[in-house]
């Protein structure tokens, strides 16, 4: 029986690996992942719009860290998810309340998965593990919550909203029903594959978005994120196609190539993370390999799966790849060089930079969380040896009269070009 299991764990784990897909369409942009036109150093104000420096408010009953929490932050306020509580804060960083704790009662949750809020209407959207087939909103003004099923779709599933509203996700079944133009529903064409539905809980409907080049193999490895008012739509594993949602239509905008996508005897690949999403796109490259061990008889005993990071790479707006050498944080005059950032991953050394190159991603904006002793630190280098300008200066000494070592952790905040 244990050998059972673990064959069936290895089979579960071969599935992640990437796969190359044939029939490839010859309309649309190819973009070889193995050979970027060049190198380029990227500054974070390249990226983000009205950067800024905030400081969560502190007090002895009020103690956050970057471990282990998540943010969200919208255009009027900030969300950490403590695991324990989701907390309150307004976009200067000062605490307003608890929203909603951890538990097994009315109105608490167990675990809260894939926030999204509503811009326009400060609604935050997530789905709870205790009821996967569950939609919760709630009304970040009042904190009031409500539960909606989608039709035929698990809450889970749903990734990413629109500038509208409108939310969209993941199907667990595949329809094979789709135009030869890939645009539309049609029963005709039995050769393509459900990959997207949009679902809007005000007027409770469902479009089903269809396509070719992916396979529907685990939900888990699916990626959605905003690209402006549209939604852009990846198998990072399975597809070597990237799509855009626009309006009722699910638009090929890229085919993904690679060299290595999978070997013959599948023991590892080359796959892709989207890490900031713009009109242009900012991608980690990273490997996978798979080490089995096997007793005396052959049989399997462990597997291990090893990912290693190997590149970032930047995808402009007009289908140019190139690879990322340098990325300065432009409010601290900080630039990290990314491949000594990649063996410092390698060597387990990454904690002697107190800054990820790139910023974590929720909805229109981005953000960095740092520890406020970390933050110090940055902030010292880069007004005695970064020569700031007098405004920014005046930013950096501000943040640093607001915080000590034992401060709650310090965002740096900016929207999405």
């Amino acid at each position: 029986m244990k050998t059972k299991n673990l064959l069936s764990a290895f089979l579960c784990i071969l599935l992640l690996l990437p796969i190359s897909c044939n029939n490839q369409p010859t309309d649309i942009p190819v973009i070889d992942m193995d050979n970027p036109s060049g190198s380029i150093d990227l500054k974070i104000s390249d990226l983000l719009n009205d950067i800024a420096i905030v400081p969560l408010e502190s007090n002895d009953d009020l103690v956050l860290s970057t471990a282990g929490m998540s943010y969200t932050v919208t255009n009027r306020y900030i969300l950490v998810n403590t695991r324990e509580k989701l907390l309150q804060f307004d976009r200067k960083g000062k605490y307003i309340k608890t929203l909603i704790t951890k538990g097994n009662g009315p109105n608490e949750f167990t675990n809260i998965m894939y926030p999204m809020v509503d811009e326009k209407r400060d609604i935050l959207y997530y789905a709870d593990s205790k009821n996967q087939m569950v939609l919760i909103s709630m009304d970040l003004k009042t904190g009031k919550l409500q539960e909606c099923t989608i039709p035929d779709m698990p809450s889970n599933n749903v990734r990413q909203i629109d500038a509208e509203g409108n939310l969209y996700g993941f199907p667990t079944s595949s329809v094979i029903r789709v135009s030869s133009s890939g645009l539309e529903n049609d029963t005709k064409a039995p050769d393509s594959l459900s990959l997207a539905f949009r679902y809007h809980p005000e007027n409770n409907t469902t479009t089903l978005y269809n396509g070719y080049h992916s396979f529907p193999l685990s939900n888990q490895q699916k990626t959605l994120f905003r690209q402006g008012d549209h939604v852009l739509f990846f198998f990072p594993a399975y597809s070597d196609t990237l799509y855009r949602i626009k309006g009722t239509l699910l638009l090929p905008e890229y085919v993904i190539k690679f060299k290595k996508a999978q070997t013959e005897v599948m023991d590892g690949g080359v796959f892709l993370d989207f890490v900031l999403s713009s009109f242009s796109t900012i991608l980690q490259k990273i490997e996978s390999k798979i080490v089995v061990t096997r007793g005396g008889g052959g049989e399997i005993q462990g597997i291990t799966v090893m990912r290693e990071l190997l590149a970032y790479l930047y995808l402009d707006k007009k289908g140019e790849l190139q690879t990322i050498r340098s990325i300065t944080i432009d409010p601290l005059s900080c630039t990290i060089d990314v491949d000594d950032y990649i063996k410092g991953r390698k060597e387990r050394r990454q904690e002697e930079i107190p800054i990820q190159p790139l910023p974590s991603v929720s909805g229109l904006w981005a953000h960095y969380a740092v520890e406020a002793y970390n933050m110090i630190a940055l902030i010292d280098d880069a007004l005695k040896g970064n020569k700031p300008s007098t405004a920014q200066r005046k930013i950096l000494e501000e943040v640093a009269a607001q915080i000590n070592d034992d401060s709650n952790p310090v965002l740096i905040i900016g929207k999405i070009k």
